[in-house]
């Protein structure tokens, strides 16, 4: 008896769960697009084209984006963040995105004397590879902090891309983190969903109908994943993994690079 009633104090002395964030104070409340205008940079077109791809990949997945953040890492970008819950999982990520004006002006001076093409594009974006970076992160409801995860830009000498498209394959293969967790260069999703889906779960912000038998499975599978011999047998745990019930399957682009 004594037992129950320290429960029933502990109980009532909840600490709140609630994520900070500035979901309704940030600039596209509404239809996010021209909020990453300021980003924008007269004869990058195709930089251009990768900011208004980003701001129709926030609408797609349910993102909000915020130029007013302050938390970047280098005073010589400026940042906008990109925020969003996993859509199977509930749990909360974060893209903070640098941008460089120096190489977005840099870059715009003699870009109009010549035809971009997969041959050229390739020595343009190793050499400006930084106009657009990126960290990833997810939210830590058991600590209160973001903590990182490890994603990067891949890149292919044979087809360049614009380092916005990048940003938009990590939005959504993290929208979608539960399929993405099953490619074998997500290490550390895998390490990440193995403590996030859990605390999320008890959190009450998985998905409604989500027990904690399909979280369980979920996880055990990932650790499988990890304790994997060889690629044989990463594939024959991934398939089985998604056929899991938690599991929908989608379509991923994969851009972006793990670690």
């Amino acid at each position: 008896m004594k037992m129950e009633g320290q429960n029933e104090n502990k109980n009532e002395e909840r600490m709140p769960l609630d994520i900070r964030d500035n979901r309704e104070t940030c600039q596209n409340r509404g239809p996010p697009y021209l909020v990453l205008d300021a980003f924008a940079h007269r004869g990058l077109d195709e930089h251009n084209r990768s900011l208004n791809w980003i701001e129709e990949t926030a609408v797609r997945i349910g993102a909000w984006i915020d130029t007013t953040t302050q938390g970047g890492y280098y005073d010589t970008l400026e940042y906008f963040e990109i925020k969003f819950p996993g859509r199977d999982s509930g749990i909360l990520y974060r893209i903070m995105v640098g941008h460089s004006k120096r190489h977005a002006e840099l870059l715009s001076r003699r870009i109009e004397e010549f035809e971009v093409d997969e041959a050229n594009a390739a020595a343009i974006m190793h050499a400006f590879d930084a106009l657009l970076s990126f960290d990833v992160e997810w939210y830590d409801l058991r600590k209160g902090q973001w903590r990182t995860i490890c994603m990067r830009d891949v890149k292919d000498h044979h087809r360049a891309h614009w380092p916005g498209d990048a940003v938009v394959s990590v939005m959504l293969s993290l929208s979608d983190d539960l399929n993405s967790c099953l490619e074998m260069g997500m290490k550390t999703l895998r390490r990440a969903m193995r403590e996030a889906l859990v605390a999320y779960w008890f959190a009450g912000r998985t998905p409604e109908g989500t027990s904690f038998q399909q979280v369980a499975e979920f996880v055990g599978g990932l650790r499988e994943l990890q304790e994997a011999p060889d690629i044989e047998g990463f594939s024959e745990v991934a398939d089985r993994v998604a056929r899991l019930p938690i599991l929908s399957s989608r379509p991923d682009l994969n851009l972006w690079g793990a670690c």
